[in-house]
């Protein structure tokens, strides 16, 4: 398990609901999009298609939004596949996508990537996980904040004006 993977998870909670989100990030959405709609995607576009199974019989009608690398929240190519929320449509998605040597995500690791690959910092990837975990609506708006960057733009000002205090006192 490496930070080069591509992976794939459903991103929406189980259950049944109009609509299920399959996630996909790595190198291989490209070939993934080839094999399963037949043509590439224009970036940021959500397309209407047919999803197919790797036998070719239709799973479900999807829309599918393609983020080229580095405009996506991980920074790598990225697909995300919305689906009827049937959580069977969900899993046989997501079981064709992983017959192409792509492997399931950890919890949190397409934030991790998103670290890792520097579009966000520890601050912000923090508050994803306080946004998700938010019991009520004075959190919900903290964490929005802090994963707008103002905590961290608040840490980047004080260390700059500690820098300078240290600085004067050096001089001193």
């Amino acid at each position: 398990m490496g930070i080069n993977d591509t992976i794939a998870a459903i991103s929406t909670p189980p259950g049944n609901a109009g609509i299920g989100v399959v996630r996909v990030s790595g190198s291989k959405v490209p070939r993934l999009i080839k094999e399963f709609f037949n043509k590439a995607l224009e970036p940021r576009k959500a397309t209407l298609k047919k999803m197919r199974d790797v036998d070719g019989n239709v799973i479900d009608q999807v829309i599918v939004i393609y983020y080229q690398k580095p405009k996506s929240y991980t920074g790598e190519e990225m697909l995300e596949i919305h689906t009827h929320g049937n959580p069977i449509i969900l899993e046989t998605v997501l079981t064709n996508i992983m017959k192409n040597e792509i492997r399931p995500a950890r919890p949190g690791e397409f934030t991790e990537k998103a670290f890792l690959n520097n579009k966000i910092d520890l601050a912000q990837a923090e508050a994803v996980s306080d946004l998700i975990s938010s019991r009520n609506l004075s959190a919900i708006k903290g964490a929005c904040s802090s994963m707008a960057g103002v905590f961290s733009k608040k840490i980047k000002e004080t260390e700059r004006e500690t820098g300078m205090a240290q600085a004067r006192l050096r001089v001193l």
